[in-house]
């Protein structure tokens, strides 16, 4: 269902490995990461964090810490998110890539909202692994004890930042052990 009244995390990840998936406009409840094995897209991107319109995920995960993220993905995977918002519940990551070594990924049209840790996380090597455009980011201003961060990437060199908006966290983007190529950030 796309009301938000169901969780649909069982369903993705018993999924992913069969192919892209995607979900119509709608709202859909999320209780446990979607690892992802294939592209994910939605029908519309948001560029304000109220749930107006568009395909919206929205967390129920209950976690302390930046362990987990709403979507997680990594390894040897091509993974594209696309034309979709993430609205976070507690203090998981919005988008996160961990042990990035075999992953490229195409990151457009998604905004990610209600931000207490990352926003988006990534962390590997190798060359241009992510190309992330047209994002959205905003951090969870009601909680003034957040150290939020829009983005990370840590080791992953050449990748590409365009069009991204990041607003509401306490650091906008923080870079390291690698070169990471920007135009037409808002921080």
């Amino acid at each position: 269902k796309n009301d938000g009244s169901e969780d649909v995390s069982t369903i993705v990840n018993a999924n992913t490995t069969k192919g892209t998936l995607f979900f119509p406009s709608g709202i859909y409840k999320v209780s446990r990461p979607l690892k992802l094995k294939n592209s994910i897209c939605g029908e519309g991107y948001s560029r304000v964090p109220k749930i107006t319109g568009g395909t919206w995920l929205v967390s129920d995960i209950a976690v302390t810490n930046a362990s987990c993220g709403v979507i997680e993905f990594g390894g040897d995977v091509f993974v594209n998110v696309e034309n979709l918002n993430i609205k976070c519940f507690s203090r998981e990551c919005g988008i996160r890539i961990g042990k990035a070594y075999g992953t490229f990924t195409l990151i457009d049209k998604v905004g990610i909202y209600n931000v207490a840790t990352y926003g988006f996380f990534a962390k590997g090597d190798g060359s241009r692994r992510i190309f992330a455009q047209n994002m959205t980011i905003f951090g969870k201003t009601s909680d003034p004890s957040s150290r939020s961060t829009g983005i990370l990437i840590d080791g992953i060199a050449d990748c590409r930042l365009s069009n991204i908006e990041i607003m509401g966290v306490c650091r906008g983007a923080v870079l390291y052990n690698a070169h990471t190529y920007g135009n037409n950030l808002h921080i």
